[in-house]
């Protein structure tokens, strides 16, 4: 290959345009990899975060079924023969509130299937004798809760107190 005759501009113009395309690839190709590297870290801040959050719903789950499991646990020991009915009633007569009281079975839909629910209406109770009965019907162990209390108000006649209350507890079998 012959020798080529280059004046000093040419070969400084060709010297410099040499540069500037290399400095153009080294640029371009670390560009690429580096903009990978910063999505990299995104990514990674990202899935740390996901994982924290899916940590935090699987404990929330665990703790979230093992208090379901002892609640069935509970439901299970106090035996297949409970009725929450029979089971109000009988604390209401053994409170002697027996003529007081009107008890009334609901129904239930949908997932509350599970439940029994029992609605009682006491008139002229007065506020130890509600007392009472909560205290009776809580230290049970039954796992019975209140679910509503529609009313709490004076008696008509200004006796005691009228007291609409609606009890749930969870059925088994």
């Amino acid at each position: 290959m012959p020798k080529m005759n280059l004046q000093p501009r040419e070969r400084m113009t060709l010297i410099i345009g040499a540069v500037a395309i290399f400095l153009m690839i080294v640029y371009w190709g670390a560009q690429t990899p580096l903009r990978k590297y910063r999505k990299s870290e995104t990514d990674l801040v990202q899935a740390r975060s996901n994982l924290a959050d899916a940590q935090q719903w699987q404990m929330e789950a665990t703790e979230a079924r093992s208090g379901r499991e002892q609640l069935q646990k509970w439901a299970r020991d106090r035996g297949t023969g409970f009725d929450l009915y029979t089971f109000l009633n009988t604390a209401v007569r053994d409170l002697k509130l027996g003529e007081r009281a009107k008890f009334q079975t609901l129904k239930t839909a949908g997932e509350a299937r599970e439940l029994a629910k029992v609605r009682i209406t006491l008139n002229g109770v007065n506020m130890n004798e509600l007392v009472d009965l909560l205290h009776r019907i809580y230290s049970s162990n039954n796992l019975i809760a209140l679910d509503s209390m529609d009313h709490l108000r004076p008696a008509q006649d200004n006796k005691g107190l009228d007291c609409q209350a609606t009890f749930i507890s969870p059925k088994i079998g």
